[in-house]
């Protein structure tokens, strides 16, 4: 199944999914990763949530792997979507912290904060 994303499709996603587990990381034995089985994601995990905890690697090496929806990414989206996913892994500890980071990312590429995430 191929779907194409908007930059602001992208980043809605994320932040939804994130709020929804209270701007917390998603990890496995302390490491980064795309979900963890039990209903948390990281940024990317939440745009595409085909992506289960035994896939691995960054979106560059998913969308030249062809895996997921990171395949049918232009490369400005794809670098776009990396962002999304360091500003997670390697964001702040804090969850208020980690959101005042998402909210920045979305200043610097002109995106609109989601209506219905406060």
């Amino acid at each position: 199944m191929s779907e194409t994303l908007t930059l602001q499709e992208m980043f809605d996603r994320a932040v939804r999914g994130l709020s929804n587990q209270g701007w917390t990381r998603c990890t496995s034995d302390l490491k980064c990763v795309y979900s963890d089985g039990k209903g948390k994601h990281c940024a990317w995990g939440w745009v595409d949530q085909s992506l289960n905890k035994n896939v691995t690697g960054d979106v560059y090496e998913l969308h030249y792997a062809g895996i997921g929806l990171a395949n049918d990414l232009d490369y400005a989206s794809v670098r776009f979507a990396q962002r999304l996913q360091s500003t997670h892994d390697f964001g702040a500890l804090v969850p208020e912290k980690l959101k005042e980071q998402f909210k920045n990312l979305g200043i610097q590429y002109c995106l609109t904060w989601p209506e219905d995430v406060q």
